[in-house]
């Protein structure tokens, strides 16, 4: 395979990653400002423990470190196809 084709694969599998981890980074920001989808249960176990506060910062990172790693997996493969052909 022509190594133009290669690079364009890896180019690819990164954008494909970045893309999803932008929508995953929205989604995540606006359920934790507005207090709704899967940053709910989290909330409140932190206000459960804190006696009545949260921190937004913390739950924003426990919400994006799976995306984060998956989005990271998927540019990686991108770049191992492009070697395997």
């Amino acid at each position: 395979m022509p190594d133009a084709a290669k690079k364009l694969i890896s180019r690819l599998g990164w954008l494909l990653a970045l893309g999803i981890f932008g929508f995953c980074l929205f989604t995540v920001i606006h359920w934790t400002m507005t207090h709704q989808g899967l940053a709910r249960p989290i909330i409140e176990f932190q206000t459960a423990r804190t006696g009545g506060t949260y921190f937004p910062k913390i739950t924003i990172l426990i919400l994006l470190l799976p995306p984060m790693l998956g989005c990271m997996l998927l540019g990686k493969g991108g770049d191992w196809l492009s070697k395997k052909l």
